[in-house]
């Protein structure tokens, strides 16, 4: 319950910095777009002829030429009477070129009725500023969005530690060694499904013409939980005292520690749960100018540029891992000259909390081809991780001869170390509707410097309040959402 409580309070932390930093970031940037003044030179021309409305009406030629015998000089026609001269000279097109004036400068605006370019709009945009088959080119885009998706994670096991043994000749000798059975890495950590979502604001366009904006992401709610075990029943003389029978699984504890040596059962119960939340600013490049492309009904159509673009990101990201292993011995002691027999148990329960707290910078190669997108990303960055360990160790051995230890002990320590996350992935995007757009992906995360719990094992008779930090975590995921914008 802690723990939920302590996830769900960072929950709501992070939408309330996402909306109290919207007013403070509006004020920074020009709410629609830079004036063309503000353009850097080599955007201002295209944007400025991007930006007219496209007359339907077709371009007006100069006059033909006069018949033979026709009265040219007082400008008088026999058909028609006297000759108008006709708007702009020969070889002159510029009059009726779409959106300029004959001196070659923007002209008014026409009527909506009057404009010949198809563009596919998304809710809000200005009418003439979008691709007609994506919605998106060169124009601003919408001021909010939202991803909502599911991720499938698997993660990589723990380092091996061994639990039981098992006694094992040697073929052709006489000497016995000892074969590990069963260990912290015989519970699987199988791919679990989570949440993932993202929301995001439209801030502005910067003087970089880069479209800037607040991103808070969330993902999490992948859990792990696996169990394992191992019996064997049978019941051998002890070598030293041959009326007492014993289990033959032993572990790394010393032989004097009983329950967790001599055992006939041993089993594991794994769990981890993982939660993420970062909070960017993302830095994307805006399309390149738009080109105006003649259809075969004569209407002219917006369609965006294809290209690569790279964009960036920086922010702050606040991770949790909690990580628990419980292992169980239980045995039989068997006194066969007095019939007697004894049940030994031990138990080693370890649970661990990891929350890392740090910045993060990235970066996207996106490859833009009109609704299709595709791509390579990347993030990294030093944390710190606000560790916590918890150890309970007991054994009951009273009826085993062979046991002169008895385990009851209770440690909870806490530490703080350097942490390093890593991300890479591909993605591809696919635009269904100029609102909506589909997207996959598969990620790779690499997590050091982690208190893992199956690796806090101390097979000792004495152990200490201890907490290793030198855990890694490597992790693959797939990612399948849907965007809206608007």
């Amino acid at each position: 319950m802690k723990t939920v409580m302590k996830q769900l309070l960072a929950y709501f932390v992070g939408i309330g910095l996402l909306g109290a930093t919207l007013a403070h970031a509006q004020q920074r940037y020009v709410p629609n777009a830079l004036s063309p003044s503000q353009l850097a030179p080599r955007y201002r021309d295209a944007l400025r002829i991007a930006q007219q409305p496209m007359s339907a009406a077709q371009p007006t030629l100069p006059s033909p030429p006069q018949p033979v015998g026709s009265a040219i000089g007082n400008g008088t026609s026999p058909a028609t009477g006297p000759h108008v001269p006709q708007s702009g000279t020969e070889g002159d097109f510029s009059a009726g070129f779409p959106g300029m004036t004959p001196n070659g400068q923007p002209a008014n605006p026409m009527p909506p009725q009057m404009q010949g370019v198809e563009t596919g709009l998304w809710d809000g945009c200005e009418g003439g500023t979008c691709c007609a088959e994506c919605g998106g080119g060169y124009c601003q885009p919408p001021l909010w969005f939202t991803n909502q998706s599911v991720r499938f994670i698997g993660r990589s096991q723990p380092r091996l530690k061994a639990l039981a043994r098992v006694p094992e000749a040697i073929f052709g000798t006489t000497l016995i060694t000892q074969k590990d059975i069963f260990n912290n890495r015989s519970a699987n950590y199988d791919v679990a499904p989570g949440y993932y979502v993202t929301i995001g604001r439209y801030l502005g366009r910067d003087s970089q013409d880069r479209d800037d904006f607040l991103e808070f992401t969330y993902w999490g709610m992948n859990s792990w939980n696996d169990s394992a075990y191992v019996n064997n029943e049978l019941l051998v003389p002890d070598p030293t005292a041959p009326q007492i029978g014993v289990g033959i699984m032993n572990s790394p504890f010393p032989k004097e520690v009983g329950g967790f040596n001599r055992a006939t059962k041993e089993s594991i119960d794994i769990h981890s749960e993982m939660h993420n939340f970062e909070w960017n600013l993302r830095l994307r490049p805006r399309g390149r100018p738009d080109q105006l492309v003649m259809q075969p009904n004569g209407r002219w159509k917006r369609e965006c540029t294809p290209g690569a673009y790279m964009s960036y990101l920086a922010g702050i990201r606040f991770m949790t891992i909690d990580d628990g292993i419980n292992w169980n011995a239980s045995g039989e002691i068997v006194n066969t000259q007095t019939n007697q027999r004894f049940a030994t148990s031990g138990n080693y329960n370890n649970r661990t909390e990891n929350n890392l707290l740090g910045l993060q910078i990235g970066a996207d190669l996106i490859f833009r081809r009109c609704k299709w997108s595709w791509g390579v990303h990347s993030k990294v960055g030093p944390y710190v991780n606000y560790a916590r360990g918890v150890q309970n160790i007991r054994n009951q051995a009273a009826g085993d001869p062979f046991s002169f230890v008895a385990l009851d002990n209770h440690f909870s320590a806490t530490k703080q170390e350097v942490a390093i996350v890593g991300e890479v992935g591909f993605e591809a995007n696919y635009k269904f509707t100029p609102n909506m757009t589909g997207r996959v992906a598969f990620d790779f995360m690499w997590i050091s410097g982690l208190a893992l719990a199956p690796e806090q094992f101390q097979f000792t008779a004495t152990p200490v309040n201890f907490i290793n930090m030198n855990g890694n975590i490597f992790s693959e995921g797939l990612t399948l959402g849907l965007e809206w914008s608007w």
